[in-house]
């Protein structure tokens, strides 16, 4: 079922139905779950928007469970989870997925699951970098060359001779794979900041100064590395009084 249901999202109708049966099927079982978890845990780690990944010792949460690993949540409602109870969360392309207030209230309520001290990881596309692809001049070279024909190849919509337009490319980053809100590092680290969050860094994917963070990030299992290393936006803060 894993491995169909984290293809089912190319095909609407079933990818609807499919994410409604396994939320019904998830929601009940979902307080033991998580009372489970909090008592077999005292370093508690939750990976929020988990798609089909699973980690040992995490809690790991979506709002399409495609296994009994993962928890049924719902990134728009309240965390079902008690306050200052976790020490890491780790949110990977999830909340480019949200409207902005949205988003807003996401991290707000990560500020109040984790204890003062503890550590957010925040990855999403970097949009400020991508957007600068368009204002390079053509043709593109190096990483905005290869990011941009690799986003492009394949596209009926996209003239051949013009797959190195990097115009096309951010209309798909807008519009394609549910995106609702795209940020650039300023305003991810301002919001982040609104939220309750300090110390904010910003590292690179399967990096971080926290030993349990390090190779954490799963995005480049669905990208490559180097894709993922050229779009991605990654963050860590820290929860302050």
């Amino acid at each position: 079922m894993m491995k169909i249901g984290a293809h089912l999202h190319r095909f609407p109708f079933f990818w609807n139905a499919a994410a409604l049966g396994l939320r019904s099927v998830s929601q009940p079982r979902r307080a033991k779950q998580i009372e489970k978890y909090l008592e077999s845990n005292e370093l508690r780690k939750l990976r929020f928007g988990a798609g089909r990944h699973s980690d040992k010792g995490w809690l790991s949460a979506d709002l399409v469970p495609l296994s009994t690993k993962i928890v049924f949540m719902d990134g728009r409602k309240p965390l079902p989870l008690p306050s200052d109870s976790f020490d890491f969360v780790v949110c990977e392309h999830m909340i480019e997925h949200v409207d902005v207030l949205t988003g807003r209230r996401l991290l707000g309520e990560f500020r109040r699951i984790l204890r003062v001290g503890g550590v957010l990881r925040i990855a999403t596309p970097d949009f400020g970098r991508l957007i600068g692809f368009v204002s390079l001049p053509e043709p593109l070279e190096g990483d905005a060359s290869y990011y941009v024909s690799t986003m492009n190849e394949g596209f009926s919509d996209i003239p051949e001779n013009d797959r190195g337009n990097p115009i096309y490319m951010i209309n798909r980053i807008v519009r394609d794979w549910g995106h609702r809100f795209l940020y650039n590092e300023v305003t991810l680290r301002r919001v982040l900041m609104d939220a309750g969050f300090g110390g904010v860094v910003r590292q690179s994917p399967g990096e971080s100064e926290h030993l349990e963070l390090v190779s954490i990030d799963r995005h480049q299992e669905e990208t490559g590395e180097r894709m993922n290393m050229i779009e991605t936006l990654v963050l860590e803060a820290v929860a302050t009084e």
